[in-house]
């Protein structure tokens, strides 16, 4: 045993010279791995007929797998960061929690209810006047009430819940609605019928996971019906399931960590999805701005800000990170309020700056679009407001520039926030949208080309170099011949040489 260890020792395992091309067996073996995840079947192996080429038909077949689809969904996971673990979709103000494994009850609006911060009392509740008012014990509890709520497929479950929380009007005796921030905080709104106002914690993460697997899903359909993959840039559509449904039909109004209180299409469109249907999707149309996975909830919600969405999108979709020079930055510039000029940030600003107006009728900190018909570039409400020195509404100091700090945002009160310090050549931009800049980069070819860059680099196993050129010219040659098929892109990657060299 001892000499075999020194002789593994002596000898550690290398990888074959990048110029030795693999046997059949094992470039099958790699090529299953990387589409499927897993090793070829001896009668998959039996299929290779010459020491030189893969088998067409089972390239073929693995590329029509949805483990393909999954592998392929995942490696555009990593790139879009559609996962929102530490998100808040829900204020806490609708949401439940159980007591004393007993009944659920939004603890946040207790002084609203019984002027403390106490819940209901762990007893039915009653109504003995028939007055329909809860009876009270000596602390002004109530008890609590069994309802069926939303997120329970079964008609016949039925939950405890503290009985103000469980008042099933949609408005209260005041007028207000109870679906909105004023019903959170009126006293004669609870939770809406079947509690469809507030949410539980395993609701809020159906939510949360809504989101991310919509893009999933949005990214898996393109590929699984071989569409062209700039579909995937194009799309004026959003992807809604059940819980995703009930989101923006019953609690989009309510402001959270993220904000969704303007829609990104028309609530009437909302398909009617029993909340239960988690992995039935339904597409839902959007205003002609929209632009596929640029415009999509998920992508607006994980990258907040335009300068976010900017960033993310020269990153991973034009392979040019936004990133300060080796030799440091310029310190010389003048100090400005304007990003695009100031000293210090005008190496990534005077890039970002521009293009990030394509984003400005998306809103920030939110996934909404400040549709024109209502949002002008230019609203003389807001302008005035701001000149007079009187309040302005509350979607002015939201949405647009007013009260400026300084006599740099003089010129541009009563401009839509994403205007600010941008000359009047870049206004159109803000109506033209994202898809406006995706269209020119296809036309220059960098997506094209930054898209077999990822593509290689996760199949290859390595990042390309400028010694690379012209493999990766000839698989961004491929792609776009085949009329761009990301199916063939990964096809040509896997059955070229290079591949068989390095795997």
């Amino acid at each position: 045993m001892w000499m075999l260890l020194t002789a593994l020792a002596a000898e550690p395992p290398t990888c074959p010279p990048a110029d030795e091309l693999v046997g059949a067996e094992r470039w099958l073996r790699a090529a299953s791995l990387d589409l499927r995840g897993v090793i070829p079947t001896l009668e998959e192996y039996q299929q290779i007929s010459s020491p030189d080429e893969l088998p067409d038909a089972l390239i073929e077949e693995w590329l029509d797998s949805e483990e393909f689809i999954e592998r392929a969904v995942r490696q555009h996971r990593t790139r879009l960061w559609n996962r929102f673990d530490n998100t808040i979709f829900i204020a806490t103000r609708n949401r439940m929690s159980l007591v004393s494994n007993s009944y659920l009850a939004v603890r946040n609006r207790n002084t609203t209810y019984r002027g403390s911060n106490l819940t209901c009392g762990d007893f039915p509740a009653t109504d003995s006047d028939g007055d329909g008012e809860w009876d009270l014990n000596a602390d002004g509890q109530e008890g609590w009430i069994l309802v069926h709520p939303y997120w329970e497929p079964d008609p016949n479950t039925q939950v405890a819940v503290c009985a103000f929380d469980g008042n099933d009007a949609e408005f209260s005796p005041t007028g207000n609605d109870c679906s909105t921030p004023a019903g959170a905080s009126d006293p004669g709104c609870g939770c809406g019928p079947q509690l469809n106002y507030c949410v539980d914690n395993s609701v809020h993460t159906d939510i949360r996971d809504g989101f991310g697997a919509a893009m999933d899903h949005r990214i898996a359909e393109v590929l699984r019906s071989q569409r062209p993959y700039t579909d995937l840039f194009t799309e004026d559509r959003i992807y809604l399931n059940g819980p995703l449904a009930h989101f923006y039909r019953d609690l989009s109004q309510v402001p959270s960590g993220v904000r969704f209180n303007i829609p990104p299409f028309d609530l009437d469109l909302v398909p009617d999805l029993p909340y239960s249907e988690k992995d039935t999707w339904v597409a839902v149309p959007t205003h002609p701005a929209h632009a596929g996975i640029f415009t999509d909830p998920a992508f607006l919600v994980r990258f907040m800000t335009n300068r976010a969405r900017t960033n993310r999108f020269y990153e991973d979709f034009l392979c040019q990170p936004l990133v300060a020079p080796a030799n440091g930055i310029d310190l010389d510039a003048p100090n400005t309020l304007d990003l695009a000029n100031r000293a210090g940030c005008s190496y990534c600003h005077a890039l970002m700056e521009p293009t990030g107006v394509y984003w400005g009728r998306f809103t920030e900190s939110g996934g909404g679009f400040l549709d024109p018909d209502t949002y002008p570039a230019f609203d003389s409400l807001c302008y005035q407001c701001s000149e007079d020195s009187s309040p302005c509404p509350t979607y002015c100091s939201q949405r647009y520039i007013v009260d400026p700090n300084s006599d740099e945002l003089d010129p541009y009160v009563g401009q839509l926030q994403a205007l600010q310090f941008r000359p009047d050549s870049e206004h159109d931009r803000i109506d033209q949208g994202p898809g406006a800049l995706v269209q020119t980069h296809i036309a220059t070819g960098r997506i094209s080309q930054c898209l077999t860059e990822k593509t290689s680099s996760w199949l290859l196993g390595r990042e390309l170099t400028d010694a690379d050129d012209p493999i990766r010219d000839a698989f961004d040659a491929e792609l776009l011949a085949s009329g761009w098929s990301y199916r063939q892109l990964v096809k040509s990657i896997i059955t070229s040489e290079t591949y068989r060299r390095v795997r």
